[in-house]
């Protein structure tokens, strides 16, 4: 699946490009199912824009830390994700301690492409 619709006039969510020949990674499924409902990466909706993610977060292992285990991060104060939550100002968790290892790393590659 490319990262346009089928007429390839529109970007399908949460893919950051204008035509199809910029469009580096394809979406995995696992960032359909699990992350693209709340983040775009032009623009804050539900969640922050995905774009320059690494540059708003201290690094990459953060961030997979976060994806999968927030509960952890929140119990020890970890004040990079009390700043997001606050932000968000909504009761929401990224808990996807389910994902397998690949469907993690076809994530973490796919928003910091």
């Amino acid at each position: 699946m490319s990262c346009f619709n089928k007429r390839e006039e529109e970007p399908v969510l949460g893919c950051d490009v204008v035509s199809v020949a910029e469009c580096k990674v394809q979406e995995p499924l696992a960032f359909k199912q699990n992350c693209a409902v709340c983040h775009l990466f032009e623009k804050n909706t539900t969640g922050p824009k995905l774009k320059d993610v690494l540059k708003r977060v201290p690094s990459k292992a953060w961030l997979t830390a976060f994806i999968q285990k927030q509960d952890s991060l929140i119990k020890i104060n970890d004040t990079t994700t009390l700043r997001i939550m606050k932000w968000l100002n909504l009761d929401f968790n990224h808990n996807y301690s389910d994902l397998n290892t690949k469907q993690l790393t076809e994530i973490i590659d796919f928003i910091t492409q």
